[in-house]
């Protein structure tokens, strides 16, 4: 009896080992989208133009382009933020707020480990949810 309980314990292991590992692919491909959006990447530098209708180019299409994702993996996010480290911005992309630019400052909350190393995949548990911070590396 033991042993049977046992050997569905692995079991179920495994199963969550390949959903997670699954998942974190999925959210790879999320994450890999948006780096290599040209667009996107172009205009993160627009954001701050002093031409407000190169500023509203940009942003809108950050807007769209957080938004397409948002909703084509809401079943694996609740909110999807893109941080701009150099200008200390974030822009938010969920149910209720897609598109708000507002000032991040990283020093005190989930996003602080990418001051000091570079971040992966980080998970972090809240209270009613997980975090999942992901660092474009080599830059």
């Amino acid at each position: 009896m033991e042993e049977e309980i046992i050997n569905a314990n692995l079991s179920r292991i495994e199963w969550s080992e390949q959903y997670l590992n699954e998942l974190i692919e999925q959210l790879d491909i999320l994450f890999y989208s948006l780096q290599i959006n040209q667009e996107l990447v172009s205009g993160l530098n627009d954001t701050d133009n002093p031409d407000v209708s190169a500023q509203y180019r940009a942003l809108n299409h950050i807007r769209e382009s957080l938004s397409s994702q948002f909703y084509t993996n809401t079943r694996k996010i609740d909110e999807l933020t893109l941080y701009m480290h150099d200008s200390q911005k974030a822009i938010t992309g969920d149910f209720s707020n897609s598109g708000t630019v507002y000032p991040l400052h990283i020093e005190n909350n989930a996003w602080k480990r990418l001051l000091h190393e570079p971040v992966n995949i980080n998970f972090k548990q809240s209270v009613r949810a997980y975090v999942i911070l992901r660092e474009r590396l080599g830059l």
